[in-house]
């Protein structure tokens, strides 16, 4: 018999995960499998491996010194290549010493949950935001979500005021509230915290006793040429950046995460808890040559924006030929669309039924907001960096599958 605590575990929703793999199962494939899935539902990169192949295989094999144990929460080595990006990217000095490393950015996020909450505190986070925050702050650690609802008249973007409502009703019930919780670029929408934003944010948190998470995880993934402003820049002692290589460097089978912070207690903490999700030596070797090599990185971040301005700008224009509504975004791997004129009626269950749909009928597989807590039906998340003919075939299903259902 099993615990009871993982009893939530058994009993959460798994569909996510199994529609995954089960496009794994029987992939598109032009020639080979044309009637295969086509699976805009996960956020990853598949336009980067040529640029990155070469460069990761120049590590070789593993090494002695790889083979024995090395600082559990990141070598120092592997963590100074880390802070010279940041430094880069921030436009402050950033220190090795307030990088904690571990197996994934759900590692890292666990572990700020584990560090700033105890069981059933409270983290506010506007909505949508992505589904895997739930998992990572309240699986293990025990920490609650607060959706705070963005309207969509406004695309959907941050306000204090929504922030302010929610953590006054909070207080008012007797809750906990410890952090706010937010992404930059923001999955799934794609909208970037301009550099008021943040410091309204930051000056917000502080003024009322909240720490300031923001996953960073999109930084270098950004169709916009406008100025992107990290958390890191802010050098303040609440604020706390996720970092991860999964998106910009399409290495999400890596599995490496980055927490970045100025409190030395905290770090202190998530050095310790990092021991129970330690990146791999051979791993750290790996990413740390990638970031070495100056030059190298500055082309590639180039070659990558291109890429991904083209595939942003393809799949925009096949969904106005398709009249099918979207939000604009300036970062991010997806564009969130608006499928609700195509909903039986205007509800949550409807949106499901209408993802059913989608999946089994056309074969696709698409992320609905209520993943994300839209607070409206009918929006749904296309991740749109794949082969661009695969993208094509993808949309011109979806479009004959929608007209179907109108």
């Amino acid at each position: 018999m099993v615990s009871k605590r993982v009893s939530p575990i058994l009993s959460a929703d798994k569909e996510l995960v199994a529609r995954y793999f089960q496009c794994k199962q029987s992939p598109y494939h032009a020639e080979h499998n044309p009637d295969g899935y086509i699976n805009f539902g996960t956020a990853e990169n598949y336009l980067l491996w040529d640029l990155i192949a070469e460069k990761t295989q120049e590590v070789g094999g593993l090494t002695e010194a790889d083979s024995h144990y090395a600082e559990l929460h990141g070598k120092r080595s592997f963590r100074q290549q880390i802070a010279r990006l940041f430094s880069t990217r921030s436009g402050v000095n950033i220190s090795e010493d307030d990088i904690v490393t571990a197996a994934g950015t759900t590692a890292i996020l666990e572990i700020l949950a584990y560090c700033l909450c105890d069981p059933d505190d409270a983290i506010l986070v506007p909505t949508p935001y992505y589904s895997g925050f739930d998992y990572a702050f309240n699986m293990r650690a025990g920490a609650k979500l607060l959706p705070v609802p963005c309207d969509v008249s406004n695309q959907f973007s941050v306000s204090i005021e929504s922030i302010k409502a929610a953590l006054d009703e909070a207080r008012q019930q007797g809750i906990n509230v410890r952090a706010m919780l937010t992404s930059s670029p923001r999955n799934p929408i794609g909208d970037t915290l301009s550099k008021n934003d943040l410091q309204e944010l930051v000056q917000f948190c502080e003024a009322e006793g909240l720490e300031l998470i923001i996953d960073e995880i999109f930084a270098d993934t950004r169709t916009s040429d406008e100025p992107f402003f990290s958390a890191m820049s802010t050098e303040a002692n609440h604020v706390h950046t996720v970092y991860g290589f999964a998106k910009d460097f399409a290495l999400s089978g890596l599995a490496v995460g980055v927490l970045h912070s100025k409190n030395k207690e905290l770090l202190e903490a998530a050095q310790e808890l990092a021991h129970f999700s330690r990146v791999s030596n051979h791993t750290q070797s790996l990413v740390e040559h990638v970031l070495s090599d100056e030059k190298w990185l500055e082309q590639f971040f180039q070659q990558a924006k291109s890429r991904l301005t083209d595939a942003y700008n393809a799949i925009t224009n096949d969904l106005q030929e398709a009249n099918i509504p979207y939000m604009e975004a300036k970062g991010g791997v997806f564009v969130f669309v608006n499928l609700s004129e195509y909903l039986d009626n205007d509800s949550f269950e409807a949106e499901k039924a209408l993802s059913n749909k989608i999946f089994n009928d056309c074969k696709i597989n698409l992320s609905p907001g209520a993943l994300f807590h839209c607070p409206q039906p009918g929006w749904f998340r296309i991740t749109y960096t794949l082969d661009r003919e695969q993208v094509k075939t993808g949309i011109t299903r979806l479009v004959k599958g929608l007209k179907s259902q109108a």
